[in-house]
């Protein structure tokens, strides 16, 4: 009919009506594929860590570098200080101590000497580590690890396809409508009319509602998460967090700090604190070994005391001579203190300064609680979802961590463990962490929520990243999440009834065309509107 009308030089054209319908869905789809790939570009970093080349000891002892490719069972490597192993190693030598907090996310480092199993992904930080690769590089804990978090992953979009099914329906409907219009109008009227009629049809059908409502709704909540410090992955992540009714934290580095520290110091009678902070700041200065920098923290802004020498003793801690020559070191606690003075929890690091062989201060090291998290707990439980601890420590901490958040405890799980008991608990639980050890757990939860400190691997692998270290980012993305979907059920169900009743209106014949495609750009603009509307205050989440 428009294009007669075009070649007639009749006004009579509706052009118009069509192209604004593609360029709102195109617009709409736009908008979530910059919304993906800008959360692309944040999660850039690999979950491949063995990409730097290290030392392979040859047959004549000679030392040569050689990409972790191409490593194979049997070499003998040599890895750097603070340089990520590649590859799983049996320790030959002296061995060292690890951190391994990439692969479980505990935060203090463990010893590894001659025959002792390292696994890829760890860090020598007190010395370099000498060993025999067992495996290659893509055979090794790491890459299975990866391997089996990735293949748990899917990425349907349940509300866009049910959006995108409705659109697809409503096509053959609205021409079936359509041509049965033109026959009974052709009938009871006149040819002319049933076309004007079957046209005005056509027009005031509008499965673009349909097409740009999910996709404009979700892009524009990905973009508000981002802003807000959330990198949600993709639309059927937010579908899925309004089904969570249960959250499982992991406890080191989620629930409790990075970083170690001292939270308890007891100098001996007779000694000064600013003497004890001067000697530990001379002992651990430049040190990057965790416990070193928790002691660096307490004893900031004091000046060092002068030292002869210094050296440090792997596993044993560091120790020096001050300028009287006497012999001073900080290392593990070994008094003969009983449990009750040394402290009831296994975790806690116990260490002791010394000078001359005479205790001068004890200190206990070890992780605390993020001063955000109870709020956070109380938040979800508001929301009517049950917050619990998921972790590996079976340390009496853990307990008393649990104990003063309120919430239940499932300590000592191994990585298997916390699936079962995800698995368990179904498509409603969600799962915070941000070890390596996490992953597959993760990835198994209906919702796997990454700390931004967590290893590459994790937030590489969860579907939704916290980009600043605050535990009330989970409960507000959730609030987030349910304001989504409920806004683009709302949408879905005003799209229904505009078009039962509009096209009800035109196939009675009481829209003329001009008003038929007038109605259709009008509730283009308001499901534009309306979504804009509803989630401005998304920023408040």
């Amino acid at each position: 009919r428009s294009l007669q009308a075009l070649f007639t030089g009749s006004h009579a054209v509706f052009f118009d009506s069509a192209t604004a319908a593609l360029v709102l869905a195109t617009f709409g789809r736009y908008l979530e594929a910059t919304a993906r790939s800008r959360a692309g570009r944040l999660l850039a970093p690999t979950l491949d860590p063995t990409r730097e080349r290290v030392a392979w000891i040859d047959a004549q002892g000679r030392h040569q570098e050689i990409d972790p490719g191409r490593i194979e069972p049997g070499m003998r490597l040599e890895i750097g200080l603070e340089q990520r192993v590649p590859v799983d190693l049996r320790v030959e030598g002296e061995g060292t101590e690890v951190d391994l907090g990439v692969l479980t996310g505990e935060s203090l480092p463990v010893r590894r000497v001659a025959g002792d199993f390292v696994p890829a992904g760890a860090v020598p930080i007190s010395g370099p580590l000498r060993g025999r690769a067992l495996r290659s590089a893509r055979e090794s804990t790491l890459e299975a690890l990866s391997r089996l978090a990735e293949a748990m992953q899917a990425d349907p979009s349940r509300l866009q396809r049910l959006a995108d099914r409705f659109a697809t329906f409503l096509t053959p409907i609205v021409l079936l409508v359509a041509w049965g219009t033109f026959i009974t109008w052709s009938h009871l009227d006149a040819t002319g009319r049933g076309i004007v009629t079957a046209l005005s049809v056509l027009l005031v059908a509008c499965p673009c509602t349909y097409a740009i409502a999910a996709p404009l709704v979700f892009s524009i909540a990905l973009r508000r998460a981002l802003a807000q410090g959330v990198l949600i992955r993709n639309a059927e992540t937010i579908e899925q967090l309004t089904r969570i009714d249960r959250v499982a934290f992991d406890k080191t580095g989620t629930l409790t700090s990075e970083e170690l520290t001292v939270e308890r110091m007891r100098v001996a009678e007779g000694v000064g604190r600013e003497e004890v902070l001067a000697l530990v700041a001379a002992l651990e200065a430049g040190s990057r070994h965790p416990v070193a920098r928790a002691l660096q923290r307490m004893a900031a802004g004091v000046p060092p005391a002068p030292l002869q020498e210094r050296r440090f003793l792997p596993g044993r801690g560091v120790e020096g001579r001050d300028i009287h020559g006497h012999h001073v070191a900080v290392g593990p606690d070994t008094s003969t203190a009983t449990p009750q003075e040394r402290g009831p929890d296994g975790e806690m690091l116990h260490l002791c300064l010394r000078r001359a062989g005479k205790p001068l201060a004890h200190f206990e090291i070890g992780e605390t609680l993020r001063p955000e998290a109870k709020g956070a707990i109380d938040e979800l439980r508001g929301q009517g979802v049950e917050p619990f601890i998921l972790t590996g420590d079976a340390s009496p901490r853990a307990q008393m961590i649990a104990e003063r958040l309120g919430i239940p405890l499932h300590a000592g799980q191994t990585p298997e463990g916390k699936l079962r008991l995800l698995e368990a608990a179904g498509a409603g639980c969600a799962m915070v962490g941000d070890g390596l050890n996490d992953a597959p757990a993760l990835a198994r939860a209906g919702v796997g929520f990454a700390m931004t400190g967590g290893t590459p691997l994790a937030r590489g692998l969860a579907d939704v990243v916290l980009l600043h270290p605050d535990l009330r980012l989970v409960p507000r993305t959730i609030a987030l999440a349910r304001k989504v979907v409920r806004t683009v059920g709302r949408m879905l169900v005003a799209a229904t009834l505009y078009n039962v009743v509009f096209i009800s209106l035109a196939a009675a014949g009481m829209l003329r065309p001009l008003f038929a495609g007038m109605s259709m750009l009008a509730s283009s603009l308001l499901t534009l509107s309306f979504a804009l509307a509803s989630l401005r205050e998304t920023n408040r989440c």
